[in-house]
């Protein structure tokens, strides 16, 4: 989500304890919650990201894809004081990963070569 200077300053300003990095801000409060809230205070955007972690947020048997979207912005909803939802940010980013059973060390390794190959292939990227 991009704001303009008062906006930010106000949400900015709302929040507890920061931690400082380069370029970010970050607020871990709500990681527990499979929430990590970024600042990004440049001169030209002011920027808040949101990196959500559904296996903190659902358990593995959770199968309602409504409830997918529906419990992420309840919790951004508590965390802004309902100033702002889900739907107020872009989506910029998805990472997937899963656990797989390949076996074996090898196994693995072979694997890896396997998806690094496909990342040199023209119209495929791992």
């Amino acid at each position: 989500m991009v704001l303009d200077r008062d906006r930010f300053d106000k949400v900015l300003n709302r929040t507890g304890y920061l931690e400082e990095t380069d370029e970010w801000y970050i607020d871990s409060s709500f990681a527990v919650k499979g929430i990590l809230v970024k600042y990004r205070d440049s001169q030209y955007k002011k920027k808040v990201r949101l990196i959500i972690h559904p296996g903190l947020i659902f358990d593995s048997a959770e199968q309602d894809p409504d409830r997918f979207v529906r419990k992420p912005d309840k919790r951004i909803g508590r965390y802004f004081g309902d100033k702002y939802r889900l739907n107020d940010f872009d989506l910029s980013g998805m990472a997937l990963t899963v656990d797989m059973d390949v076996g074996s060390r090898e196994n693995a390794a072979a694997y890896l070569k396997v998806i690094q190959r496909i990342g040199r292939v023209k119209g495929f990227s791992p």
